[in-house]
């Protein structure tokens, strides 16, 4: 099951997006060719203009991306990799933001 099914804002096309919390494992592929190709038949049956895949990982891997482009780009489909980058600031609240709290 794809994680996130969504529809652009202009054309209607689908786009499937898988994410991965980690590091994405040799088994993106084969899942990623699973999910367009029932993208595919739901967009048609749908009759929808387009449809796309998007994963997005916690750390690139290079391989498993052209493994993936590889596979999809004899069938004509668009899948994009993004890795995602999260950050978190901390900073200590002063006596003031502590009397508005009480």
């Amino acid at each position: 099951m794809i994680d996130l099914l969504c529809e652009e804002r202009k054309g209607r096309g689908l786009v499937g997006i898988e994410l991965k919390h980690g590091p994405a494992d040799r088994g993106l592929p084969a899942q990623m060719i699973d999910y367009m190709t029932e993208l595919e038949r739901l967009a048609k049956r749908e009759r929808r203009p387009t449809f796309r895949g998007i994963v997005i990982t916690g750390q690139p891997d290079i391989r498993l991306k052209r493994l993936l482009e590889t596979a999809a780009a004899p069938r004509g489909w668009r899948v994009d990799w993004h890795v995602y980058q999260a950050s978190i600031a901390l900073r200590g609240l002063g006596e003031d933001a502590v009397a508005v709290l009480r």
